[in-house]
């Protein structure tokens, strides 16, 4: 029961928030695209589901006790990984032509180094106010 309730915590609820998010990314995409009645087939929806899981289940990388710049790079290989498998080659609707791949992968590494500046920069205001409020008193001066 343990081992189901850390699944459940650690890589289904994430991967679920992760699918919502994309979700909304895709229908702010198509919304400003002008596409207001598009709706996504449920193939489409499985696969950002799929990833969405990849995603959640990459993270747990974090988790450990390595390096810090070897947690992020192992994290966007995985993902770059998760991504190609996932809207590359299960996508039977993405045109596979060369240029088309390398923009996708372009766009993702794009999107990725976005989302971690932001994660990062979240990180060290949260940590610098952590310091900040330690109770920490210099013995030596």
């Amino acid at each position: 029961m343990k081992k189901l309730k850390d699944f459940l915590m650690s890589v289904l609820y994430p991967s679920c928030l992760y699918f919502t998010a994309i979700c909304f990314v895709f229908a702010i995409i198509g919304t400003a695209a002008g596409a207001l009645a598009v709706m996504p087939k449920l193939s489409d929806m499985a696969l950002w589901f799929l990833f969405s899981f990849f995603m959640a289940y990459i993270n747990k990388i974090f988790k450990t006790s390595l390096n810090s710049v070897l947690k992020v790079s192992i994290h966007f290989f995985g993902s770059l990984a998760a991504f190609i498998l996932v809207f590359l080659v299960l996508n039977t609707a993405f045109n596979k032509t060369t240029g088309g791949v390398v923009v996708a992968c372009v766009m993702f590494v794009l999107a990725y180094l976005l989302v971690l500046s932001v994660i990062m920069l979240v990180r060290s205001l949260t940590k610098k106010k952590k310091n900040e409020k330690s109770n920490y008193k210099n013995q030596f001066n």
